[in-house]
């Protein structure tokens, strides 16, 4: 989705002995929604991106050498299993296994188990992100799955990639006598004319994916349905930890502007920090660049800086390119991280070509605490903090379970029993 006059794309990195959380790299100007697109929802092609302008730069420093690493082991097992020595460090990994095991859990239902009934014969219309992408479009189904449950009329609006589109089928939806409206990983400050509509007409306004704001105040949503950001950052740091043995020389890249990719990184960042044997060689923001020019992001990154092990990717289709090129670099000892699991990366875990594990949200279950929130919006009560069922996904669970990869959970039959629904 390029767009017209964009700036250039800009890339830089720096070099840590340490986690340090005073310093970040910049990111040029980029357009919010297109990269909404990709941080929230993920996309079908092949790139996930459009091709800027400038081919993206890099200013690694001089890297320690593989002798630096304190570790010759490769990250290719892709298994939770992990040793239960102490780290480099000194400290005991026993806070990361458990943290590690609690994520790769399968959920259980942890939704309320009070509150009122879904009224039939609602009207209410899901505007994604952008129809094209699979995230979006996996979330806007299951919205509207459970909305059928409890009888209520479901339209679903592409709000095709931008804030004008987005808006435009707020108002669109508002005009055709939508009762209540869900934002499908949409930057709800981004598309004020929308939701100053919304406003005017009393309409409330749900949002899910997207790290909104909830509150009554200008561009903030009645209810937000968490995808668990910064949970899905800290439990790839703790695959990575635990993995290594608490040696862990790690690489991060995020796109600054948004939340929900900064909160991602935030966790990530946070807990790494907490690994006093593991390093951050390199951390870098990035935008909107093509697959090539990531890839060689990628791999000036790892030849300046030989000790890496492990890479942590706040964004799915970012991982998958990520993990091609290290498969063309020969770099079987490099693990790759993303958040989102899409199929791609999912299939490269499973494949063991360079994605040994990824956070998920599984968005196809998202539909049943966004029904609930409107059924709570239209009943005058209180929004409640609500979130998606999420699992880090490694090898021993893909291979062995099918998409959404929870077990077997479905957090429906929760929703049902809460709302009196027998069907």
């Amino acid at each position: 989705m390029g767009q017209p006059g964009m700036p250039e794309t800009m890339v830089s990195s720096t070099r840590r002995r340490r986690p340090s959380f005073g310093r970040r790299a910049q990111l040029a100007a980029l357009t919010t929604s297109a990269l909404l697109v990709l941080a929230a929802c993920g996309s079908d092609s092949g790139s996930g991106t459009s091709s800027t302008t400038a081919a993206p730069t890099t200013a690694a420093s001089t890297a320690p050498t593989s002798a630096d690493t304190g570790s010759s082991e490769a990250p290719t097992s892709g298994s939770s299993e992990a040793p239960t020595s102490s780290n480099g460090g000194g400290g005991e990994l026993a806070p990361f296994e458990e943290a590690l095991a609690a994520a790769t859990a399968a959920p259980t239902y942890d939704g309320p188990t009070e509150g009122p009934k879904p009224e039939a014969g609602k009207k209410i219309a899901v505007v994604t992100c952008a129809a094209v992408n699979t995230g979006c479009a996996a979330t806007a189904d299951s919205v509207k799955e459970a909305g059928d449950s409890v009888g209520w009329e479901t339209t679903i609006l592409d709000g095709k990639g931008s804030p004008t589109g987005a808006s435009q089928a707020m108002i669109s939806a508002i005009n055709s006598g939508a009762e209540g409206i869900v934002l499908v990983a949409i930057d709800s400050s981004t598309i004020l004319q929308g939701m100053n509509a919304a406003k005017s007409a009393g309409v409330p306004v749900v949002s899910a994916l997207s790290d909104n704001q909830m509150g009554d105040g200008a561009g903030q949503v009645y209810a937000e349905i968490s995808g668990q950001s910064e949970l899905a950052g800290s439990a790839i740091a703790d695959y990575f930890i635990v993995q290594s043995g608490g040696t862990a020389k790690v690489a991060s890249f995020h796109i600054a502007s948004l939340a929900s990719t900064t909160n991602r990184y935030n966790g990530f960042i946070g807990e790494i920090g907490k690994c006093s044997g593991c390093e951050v060689v390199s951390d870098q923001t990035y935008g909107l660049v093509s697959q090539a020019e990531f890839t060689n992001l990628i791999k000036g990154t790892l030849t300046a800086n030989p000790s890496i092990e492990y890479i942590f990717l706040d964004v799915s289709q970012y991982a998958s390119i990520a993990a091609t090129a290290l498969q063309q670099m020969g770099m079987d000892n490099v693990g790759v991280a993303g958040v989102d699991c899409l199929p791609p990366e999912v299939q490269s875990i499973k494949d063991g070509t360079g994605s040994v594990a990824c956070s998920n949200a599984a968005v196809s279950l998202a539909g049943w605490p966004t029904v609930n929130e409107l059924t709570r919006a239209f009943a005058g009560e209180p929004a409640m903090e609500e979130k998606i069922p999420f699992r880090l996904l490694t090898k021993d669970i893909v291979d062995v379970e099918t998409a959404p990869y929870m077990d077997g959970f479905t957090p429906a039959d929760g929703y049902k029993q809460l709302w009196g629904v027998t069907s």
